[in-house]
């Protein structure tokens, strides 16, 4: 179904998130992290990853959360730790969080209104 949200003006991102898509987003998340082999990146990934998974799994994550919270870098990850991401993180990491920010607005057709900004969303 689609909604009618408010943006933040100065990050154009929603106000708002889809709670069942992020509860979704981040059960799909944690299953893949807590399945990876031991090592080291497995390791440090469920280190920095799970409390925010595991936050939205209990309703107690703040949404939407700043858009710079991200705990990986995904972009500087391989530089930083001399080792890529496992296949398949980086979409679920980024759907996940992409959610939590309140990134799934569609704000190539914003509306302006009272001098607040709107813009649809799909949610689940």
């Amino acid at each position: 179904m689609k909604r009618l949200v408010e943006l933040d003006l100065n990050t154009r991102y929603a106000l708002e998130v889809d709670g069942l898509r992020l509860i979704r987003e981040a059960r799909d998340l944690q299953e893949y992290l807590v399945a990876l082999k031991p090592s080291r990146v497995a390791e440090l990934l469920r280190s920095k990853v799970l409390p925010f998974t595991s936050a939205a799994l209990r309703g107690s994550l703040k949404v939407p959360l700043e858009p710079h919270a991200n705990p990986i870098h995904v972009t500087r990850f391989e530089d930083m730790y001399g080792e890529p991401l496992p296949p398949g993180f980086e979409h679920l990491y980024a759907c996940f969080f992409n959610t939590a920010v309140g990134a799934r607005a569609d704000v190539e057709h914003k509306i302006e209104r009272d001098g607040r900004l709107w813009a649809w969303m799909e949610f689940e």
